[in-house]
């Protein structure tokens, strides 16, 4: 069998062979294809964005990444995370800024990222794009779904608990301007509904694909053509501006969610047009490509160097 495509000529996506129904495997990487991201196979087409964030740089001086485990009283329950500390820290004058980003393990808490933000961050700040900046890794785990869903519990765990730690062990700002909150998926609605809660803390988000479909009941609805997608974005309408500033993302070749109504494309472009209706800072994107670390390694710090400019 062969398959003919017309393909945007900056494509980069994860793609996968489904071999059938009486495969051991609902999916497999192409056996012809040797470039892989887990059991994914990568594409990218002459004009694919370029990534040169993500790959160490001898002449960048490393920083390092501490992992600690904190009591969450917001949670009831530790939260494991690293911080990333940028190298020659004690010789930058503070306070300093950071980012908080979510699923620590894909980007830096763990070995072999799929986003490597401590890389990220050291190239970044050695070619003097950013200032020094912490990088607060928060682990997801078996708790992802309940955390990253609009969840006024994990907002107070944020602001009222990891944030005064931060500023008290490592000298992290306490203007919102100079604190990022940063997530993919469902990652990305957290960041937004996190900042939009206690803009007081945070004062930016850093939003990649975000999952602005969802709404409060989404994942125990019996009856999910009864339930309206976009519960983030009625909250907006209802309130008046918050002092945030926004930069979002998503990839044209995303399809639908969980629910009907759930096109990750759609909701995007909705949040935007809602964020500019009620006077909102926002950065916007589309990107050829799929909902995957494939595409997200190398925009993150695009996100991040748009997000510290001042600029207008």
């Amino acid at each position: 069998w062969t398959l003919t495509v017309r393909a945007p000529r900056d494509l980069r996506i994860v793609y996968n062979f489904r071999p059938g129904p009486d495969a051991p495997a609902g999916i497999i990487p192409d056996p012809w294809n040797p470039s892989r991201m887990g059991m994914g196979s990568l594409l990218e087409l002459p004009d694919a964005p370029a990534q040169p964030w993500i790959a160490p740089d001898e002449r960048a001086p490393r920083g390092r990444v501490v992992t600690t485990t904190l009591p969450s009283t917001a949670l009831a329950e530790d939260r494991q995370i690293g911080v990333y500390l940028p190298a020659n820290l004690a010789d930058a004058a503070g306070p300093h800024p950071y980012v908080i980003v979510f699923d620590g393990e894909v980007h830096g808490l763990k070995a072999d990222p799929l986003v490597p933000v401590p890389v990220i961050l050291d190239n970044l700040i050695a070619q003097a794009r950013l200032p020094p900046t912490l990088a607060v890794l928060v682990a997801s785990g078996a708790t992802r779904t309940r955390d990253l869903s609009m969840s006024p519990a994990f907002c107070e765990f944020l602001a009222d608990e990891l944030a005064p730690w931060l500023r008290k062990e490592y000298r992290a700002s306490a203007n919102p301007a100079d604190v990022t909150l940063a997530g993919s998926s469902l990652g990305g609605l957290t960041a937004a509904y996190c900042a939009f809660h206690r803009s007081h803390t945070f004062g930016n988000v850093l939003s990649q694909s975000g999952s602005f479909w969802f709404a409060p009941g989404a994942w125990d609805s019996k009856s999910p053509h009864t339930l309206e997608t976009g519960g983030f974005m009625r909250e907006l309408i209802a309130a008046p501006r918050k002092p945030v500033r926004f930069w979002l993302e998503v990839g044209r070749f995303e399809g639908g969610g969980v629910l009907p109504g759930a096109n990750q494309v759609a909701q995007n472009r909705h949040l935007r047009d809602v964020l500019r209706l009620q006077g909102y800072e926002v950065d916007y994107h589309e990107y050829a490509g799929g909902h995957d670390y494939f595409s997200w390694r190398g925009s993150f710090a695009d996100g991040l160097l748009e997000l510290a400019s001042t600029e207008d």
